[in-house]
């Protein structure tokens, strides 16, 4: 297969027909996509915008987006894939703040990820769930559990073959 665009989560290059990227398995939008589709990807898109607001100093607008966008995608039926890792952008950028509130906010948009219906996904799920879990161990300073879910996450990572997990399972001290 041909590689046609790179992923803008791990920057893997995507293959020809992919819905999620073989790296990270976060999805792609087809370039045939309907309207409700291409709809989805730009509240995706202003999800992942908001990071980058975030990290050049506007973290309170760029949260207010975030919780708006992952509460749009996590709803509707056809983009619950898209809540995913947009529920990860939510939670990493909470956890940047360090606060109680923002590490209990944190914790309560992994649990909510937790809850929500996978449909077919749910691998993609629980690898970001292993993920998220692991961050809010570490921001609470619990040394076994981080561990722990750094292993497993590892694990699964190279068990379903996401290069991007792996790299970021590596990357995790």
């Amino acid at each position: 297969m041909a590689a046609i665009t790179a992923c803008r989560a791990c920057g893997t290059q995507r293959r020809e027909n992919a819905r999620f990227c073989h790296g990270c398995g976060w999805p792609v939008a087809a370039a045939d996509a309907e309207a409700l589709d291409q709809q989805v990807t730009v509240v995706f898109d202003d999800v992942y915008s908001a990071r980058e607001r975030a990290r050049r100093g506007d973290r309170d607008g760029a949260i207010l987006l975030m919780r708006a966008g992952v509460d749009d995608l996590l709803r509707a039926r056809r983009s619950r894939e898209w809540g995913i890792p947009a529920t990860g952008v939510l939670v990493e950028t909470l956890l940047d703040g360090g606060t109680e509130s923002d590490v209990a906010e944190a914790e309560a948009a992994i649990e909510r990820l937790a809850a929500a219906p996978t449909d077919d996904h749910s691998a993609l799920r629980d690898i970001w769930l292993l993920r998220l879990r692991a961050l809010l161990a570490r921001a609470r300073g619990e040394g076994v559990r981080y561990l722990d879910f750094v292993n497993r996450y590892r694990n699964m990572a190279t068990s379903l073959g996401f290069e991007g997990h792996i790299a970021w399972a590596e990357a995790m001290p």
